[in-house]
């Protein structure tokens, strides 16, 4: 039992080893014995089967039932030509042959197949089509609904029966008349902008030979470009036994009426190029699929086949999720989900893919959390539905969850891995079969957004390893390197990117940068330049631009791209903030005043744009305009300390000698570490006489920076106009034990200790 359920999980090599076990316990129970032959077939262990079937039939040599169960497994397998030869065996040495007499026609001959297609005006895609079908049919039935090109010329050179009915709106009438005409075993269905992939023909036919198969699903692929990336994902019955009789139904995206018959997943592939066509044409396919599911709906409201077609064609319109149907698609997929019931297997698919049409809508509108509570229940009924689960992650991004968002993408990245096309049992379309490139992406952005740029340089180098030059990873990477100082590495990466032709602004300013910091000026302005071609108005680029101009002494030039990138920066209060500090820098003063001037003007008195403005006009030795416009900023409530310091700098520069005092002192109140300023407050005080106050600051000050002489000097001045001699002279002995050479201390102890070498 354990291995039978491996088998039809196709997990074989597992399957033979619990066969293994069950022969051994049961030597004599020949159906183990068969159905470890065939696992060992289906495993690819081809020594082992060829030694085990020969040990079957060696065992019982003349039981007809053993090579009629022998022959049975070989057609369940394919393997036509072994099951001839093990008939041929059989009729030879058994006992009895009726049994394995009546097998003889079903050996003999292969079934024959009809490729049955309807077609109007598709002399574009039907030679690749019919070229893909051509060395396997055994006909190939046309049904032409009116074109108008040379369509049917093609078909013909292709010794196609070519039969005509006008078209009347009802995809079903017209494939149900094409196969109406095919005479052969089995019917495959197959539309002109698709092909058969050629590797898949030998397992088609050895399936069809498989008299316990009667219906095939095949994996359909949906793709696009010149290299025929897939877009989406879903699997389709095309291929069943004539006389089981069946029809389509449904005027529009057509469903086969299955009845009760089981359907064989068969791992092989059909390419459907209908979504690539020109834009024109896209119109035209999505203007009449949508008037055909729209009456079939007038007449059957609840069919929710037709409302999950409705619900789909709504949802895509040129290539974009077509936001503006979003009330439409909800109500008509909430709808389809009432109506289905996903314990049955002939509806569960809708089921789970209006719930998915729901999550992605909502994901449209922003709604996350709704969002992800449609996939939670999608992804109740079918864990590994690959789609709800990149949705889910997507919205968890978009919620800043980052850490819960990583799990979600990896969660996909598993399903992802251990997801096999061939053994879909639900036919449910795929957007993200393959979406390991987004999510890697995904998973480097939430990594670098966290710092963690080891991860992320990973995560961007997993996406490239899945599809080279996926969006902008190889300037993401580059970036990283140059965010490290790695200029080699990060230019590397930005070629690299330049060469998939994907230019970014990223990647342009990234390269100019780098040349910049080399010392490559002219490759830098070209890439700067480059940058701006692609995007004309982005002020990150014109702002860097202008500090390149800057640093080149091109000081007009920079100043127009710097009042471009300001007029362009939505943030005008940053910008204006940025430009002024930028001219600060590089020393032009006036131009940096009159942005903090305009900041005022535009956005009202702060305490940072006054501090900043006022410091210009004091680098200009402006102290007058300076100090206003510090008294201004101190009149703020959230001035910062610095500002009192600079108002009591200016003040000093107009030898307003209280007031400054007064300014330095609330600024030390709040910082009184900052010794620089202890130094010009003792200054100060010994300006205006104040000799005990100034002694406290140059003692505070001396008491970190004792071989300062010029703080010493002054202390010892503070000594000797407060009649303190001894101490002075102490002083000024200690100042030229520093510095020899100080000739302001040796010139004052002389005057000191002349009165006494007189004396």
């Amino acid at each position: 039992g354990l291995g039978d359920i491996c088998s039809s999980r196709r997990d074989y090599q597992q399957a033979v080893n619990y066969y293994r076990r069950a022969v051994k316990l049961m030597p004599s129970d020949f159906s183990a014995r068969v159905k470890l032959i065939g696992a060992l077939y289906r495993s690819g262990r081809q020594q082992e089967f060829i030694t085990e079937l020969k040990q079957a039939l060696e065992s019982r040599p003349r039981d007809e039932q053993a090579y009629v169960q022998v022959v049975r497994m070989l057609i369940g397998c394919g393997d036509m030509d072994g099951a001839r030869n093990i008939h041929s065996q059989g009729l030879q040495n058994a006992k009895t042959t009726d049994s394995l007499e009546l097998m003889a026609d079903q050996l003999n001959q292969d079934p024959s197949i009809s490729v049955c297609m309807i077609v109007k005006n598709e002399e574009e895609m039907l030679p690749e089509c019919l070229d893909s079908v051509r060395d396997w049919a055994d006909e190939i039935v046309v049904v032409d609904t009116g074109s108008e090109d040379r369509t049917i010329e093609i078909a013909e050179s292709y010794r196609a029966r070519i039969f005509h009915q006008p078209w009347e709106g009802d995809f079903s009438k017209h494939r149900n008349y094409s196969i109406e005409q095919a005479t052969c075993d089995w019917i495959f269905i197959i539309d002109a902008d698709e092909r058969f992939e050629p590797e898949g023909v030998e397992m088609l036919k050895r399936t069809m030979n498989n008299p316990n198969i009667n219906v095939i699903s095949i994996n359909v692929f949906n793709v696009y470009g010149d290299k025929h990336d897939v877009k989406t994902f879903l699997p389709s019955v095309r291929a069943w036994r004539r006389e089981l009789g069946l029809k389509y139904e449904g005027i529009v995206h057509n469903a086969l009426a299955l009845g009760e018959h089981p359907v064989y997943r068969l791992p092989v592939n059909l390419r459907h190029l209908g979504y690539d066509l020109s834009e024109e044409k896209m119109r035209q396919k999505h203007e009449r699929t949508k008037t055909l599911l729209e009456r079939q709906l007038e007449e059957d409201p609840d069919n929710v086949f037709a409302l999950f077609n409705y619900s789909q064609v709504l949802r895509t319109y040129n290539g974009r999720f077509a936001i503006e149907n979003i009330p439409t698609i909800l109500e008509t997929s909430e709808r389809a989900v009432r109506l289905s019931d996903p314990t049955n297997k002939r509806q569960r698919h809708l089921h789970l893919m209006c719930l998915e049409q729901i999550a992605a809508s909502y994901f449209h509108q922003k709604e996350y959390e709704k969002a992800i509570e449609y996939c939670d229940r999608a992804l109740e009924l079918k864990p590994d539905y690959l789609d709800p689960l990149m949705i889910r992650a997507n919205c968890l991004y978009r919620l800043g969850e980052g850490e819960k968002a990583s799990e979600a993408y990896l969660r996909y990245l598993e399903a992802q891995a251990a997801y096999d096309p061939g053994r879909e049992t639900d036919p449910i379309i795929l957007g993200h079969v393959d979406g390991r490139a987004p999510a890697q992406y995904s998973l480097a952005s939430i990594a670098y957004d966290s710092g963690d740029l080891e991860a992320a340089r990973y995560h961007f180098e997993e996406a490239l390893r899945v599809r080279d030059g996926f969006k902008d990873a190889y300037a993401r990477i580059g970036q990283i390197y140059y965010d490290d100082g790695d200029f080699d590495q990060a230019r590397r990466h930005f070629l690299k990117q330049l060469e998939t032709g994907k230019k970014t602004v990223n990647t342009l300013l990234g390269l100019a940068l780098i040349y910049k910091q080399t010392g490559m000026s002219e490759n830098a302005e070209e890439y700067f330049r480059e940058a701006l071609e692609l995007e004309a108005f982005n002020s990150e680029v014109k702002a860097k631009y202008g500090r390149f101009l800057l640093e080149q002494d091109r000081v007009d030039e920079a100043r127009n791209m710097i009042e471009d990138a300001i007029k362009h920066d939505k943030d005008k209060l940053n910008s204006l903030r940025w430009a002024g500090q930028l001219y600060t820098e590089f020393g032009q003063h006036e131009l940096s005043a009159d942005c903090f001037a305009r900041i005022l003007e535009t956005f009202g008195d702060d305490p940072d744009s006054l501090n900043d403005q006022a410091n210009c006009y004091y680098q200009q030795k402006e102290f007058e305009k300076a100090v206003k416009l510090y008294q201004r900023a101190v009149e703020l409530a959230s001035v910062k300390p610095v500002t009192w310091r600079n108002m009591g700098l200016a003040l000093f520069q107009l030898n307003r000698c209280e007031e400054a005092i007064s300014s330095l002192e609330t600024y030390l109140e709040q910082c009184p570490h900052d010794l620089d300023v202890v130094h010009v407050a003792g200054d100060l005080y010994s300006k205006t006489g104040q000799f005990d106050k100034a002694l406290n600051k140059y003692e505070i000050y001396l008491s970190k920076n004792p071989v300062d002489t010029l703080a010493m000097f002054n202390l010892s001045e503070c000594y000797l106009n407060m009649g303190h001699i001894d101490s002075a002279v102490m002083g000024y002995k200690r100042v030229l034990q520093i510095d020899p050479e100080f000739k302001p201390a040796s010139d004052r102890l002389s005057q000191v200790l002349e009165p006494a070498n007189q004396t």
